[in-house]
């Protein structure tokens, strides 16, 4: 199939190429561009993240939201947890994020690869998902967008020590040169594939995640077995001699 792929990284624009090659659509590209994406630029994106996808298949466009739901549901009144700062300076000005366990929204994009995946896909998610788990077994060269990022975020990298050891070398964080390697990742990656949506709403990623989060977060079993991914009309308008869609207010669920 004919198609562009476009992303912040090489390995990113080449899975989604891959994709197109095997005889995949442009919805299989942009799922393996965004499992690569996890590996290639994982403090961009990544299985705990969230968003929105729109898409245009056979003359009809959609909205897939797969964006976080608020945690909560396993005790809706239980008190907010306090939250952890950490002021990042991007050179004109500086942002405070709330960082931790406890500023942690439920996963969304899990959800929402796997309801693209169902409604548009046509190759084999396995397959879609190969080079992701490749390239987090073997290494993702550190590219200088990737040392910026991680640079940029070591205030808050440096919190935690997987992330740390994950992200840095020698308490610093990755440098152009040297290597990502995530062979932990890449596992995940490949058990998501094969597992289907269940593994993060109530199969081993759930636990897992629940279990290293504990009573750090609000984020409980309910949350994750009720996190869904939606798929809706867009917004139209035309402007000029141009269509734009864009995707609606965004779920209260």
């Amino acid at each position: 199939m004919r198609g562009a792929v476009a992303a912040g990284s090489p390995r990113t624009t080449e899975a989604g190429l891959s994709a197109l090659r095997i005889g995949g659509n442009a919805v299989d590209a942009a799922i393996a561009s965004t499992l690569m994406a996890g590996v290639a630029e994982p403090l961009l994106t990544g299985l705990g993240g969230a968003g929105m996808a729109t898409v245009r298949f056979n003359g009809e466009v959609t909205i897939c939201d797969m964006f976080a739901n608020v945690p909560g549901l396993e005790a809706p009144g239980r008190n907010a947890l306090d939250m952890d700062t950490v002021t990042i300076d991007f050179g004109p000005t500086t942002q405070t994020f709330f960082v931790g366990p406890a500023a942690a929204a439920v996963p969304g994009l899990p959800a929402g690869l796997m309801a693209l995946h169902q409604r548009f896909g046509s190759i084999p998610l396995p397959e879609l998902a190969a080079p992701a788990v490749e390239a987090a077994q073997s290494g993702v060269n550190v590219l200088p967008g990737f040392e910026r990022v991680s640079k940029l975020l070591w205030p808050i990298l440096a919190r935690s020590p997987g992330a740390s050891a994950a992200m840095g070398h020698d308490n610093r964080p990755l440098q152009v040169g040297q290597v990502f390697r995530a062979p932990a990742l890449g596992d995940t990656i490949g058990a998501f594939a094969a597992s289907g949506a269940d593994y993060f709403s109530s199969g081993p990623g759930a636990k897992a995640l629940l279990q290293f989060l504990g009573d750090r977060s609000l984020i409980g079993a309910k949350d994750l077995e009720h996190q869904r991914a939606d798929h809706r009309s867009p917004l139209h308008f035309s402007y000029r001699d141009a269509d734009v869609w864009v995707p609606g207010p965004p779920s209260l669920a």
